[in-house]
């Protein structure tokens, strides 16, 4: 979905042609997988390529089958610039294919993407090909200053901040909000009339520790109960924990209090952001996190750990709360307290005149600052 927004805005400004790789071991799904089309109706002209890929085995070496899958493809559109949203395989692939062809190459740090520094081939791949480049992309300070320290020179380096699709996540009345997701189907029965609620959005997997977040809302739920509140959380998303979940909130007795809802479309997510009093991140790796943004694009208040730029984007203490590194999930359930608490005093059902988004920064905005550096620093 990032890059579907991101990549659609810079269409807008520029002839765009994609490029995606389809990491598989099965030879024989080729052909399936480069007549793949996105079933989004404004995604942009996308060419899907399979590329060899033998679990663990082949990690050191995916830069090199990438290359030789997208050389063919590139060289046929004879492009101006390459650009690659990911620093490996994608940015050393793209980077020796531009190389090769003699074209001008920009590469961009999105998050988890930098790990791959730790390991020392894939490492020194990364730091040399963001060295040969015109630019390297960082999407947050904290990007930006991991790779200046592991030896990109610092010059190369410029920050770009994500966007938002700020039409769908926009501050809403809360009774308008809930009344649209009761007439498409989309409430829950379980869910009371009046919900206090806090949501947990992400892929259902270790990184975003899924599980933190339940073990705070159930130290969260204890304190509530001796006060007579019955808070909800709904968790949003699909990953590979999710049995993991189910199984841990029928042993922690959350089941009236905790409701996995699955993946939504981002339409709906928006408007739960908007009856919602509170969203809360427990990840342990992050780049700029776009739940994050799309929440305070709504008005909703976040409680997150301080992962990747999280404590760059929650400057604003109203916007929400960091909870430092190494503080447990007593601290993560007490930070969740609070904002909840302070969202319904400070907004309660108020107008829509009286939220406010604390992000407004759109994928549009994005794209402009990502075309004036590429136009200014090395396309032709």
């Amino acid at each position: 979905m990032y890059n579907l927004r991101l990549f659609g805005s810079l269409a807008k400004l520029a002839r765009l042609k994609n490029l995606c790789p389809v990491f598989s071991w099965r030879v024989w799904r080729s052909g399936l997988i480069r007549s793949w089309r996105s079933p989004a109706s404004d995604s942009p002209e996308t060419e899907y390529i399979p590329v060899f890929h033998a679990p663990c085995l082949t990690r050191n070496a995916n830069w090199l089958f990438l290359s030789a899958s997208a050389e063919r493809v590139i060289s046929a559109w004879k492009p101006d610039l390459i650009y690659a949203a990911w620093l490996y395989p994608d940015g050393v692939a793209a980077f020796r294919v531009a190389q090769k062809m003699g074209l001008p190459c920009w590469l961009m740090a999105l998050g988890s993407d930098v790990a791959h520094l730790e390991s020392a081939w894939r490492g020194r791949l990364i730091i040399e090909s963001c060295n040969q480049a015109q630019g390297v992309i960082c999407v947050s300070g904290r990007l930006k200053d991991e790779l200046a320290d592991a030896g990109v020179r610092p010059r190369l380096l410029h920050v770009v901040a994500n966007g938002v699709d700020t039409g769908l996540f926009r501050p809403r009345r809360r009774r308008e909000a809930q009344e649209k997701l009761m007439s498409r189907g989309a409430w829950n029965a379980a869910i009371p009339a009046e919900p206090r609620m806090a949501i947990f959005a992400g892929n259902l997997v270790e990184v975003k520790r899924p599980l933190l977040a339940l073990e705070a809302w159930r130290l969260l739920q204890e304190r509530e109960r001796k006060r007579g509140g019955a808070p909800v959380l709904l968790l949003f998303g699909r990953g590979h924990l999710e049995a993991e979940i189910r199984r841990h909130i029928r042993r922690m007795g959350l089941e009236k209090s905790v409701l996995v809802m699955g993946a939504r479309p981002p339409d709906e997510l928006a408007l739960w952001m908007n009856v919602a009093d509170c969203l809360c991140l427990c990840s342990s790796s992050e780049g700029m996190p776009n739940v994050v943004l799309e929440a305070l694009a709504s008005g909703l208040p976040v409680v997150a750990t301080s992962a990747g730029a999280v404590p760059e984007i929650l400057k604003d203490s109203r916007a929400g709360t960091v909870v430092g590194e190494g503080r447990s999930e007593a601290d993560i359930a007490e930070r969740l307290a609070e904002a909840m608490e302070a969202y319904l005093a400070r907004i309660g059902d108020a107008p829509l005149g009286e939220r406010q988004a604390f992000w407004t920064r759109s994928w549009d905005d994005m794209a402009r600052d990502i075309m004036a550096l590429i136009c200014g620093k090395g396309s032709r």
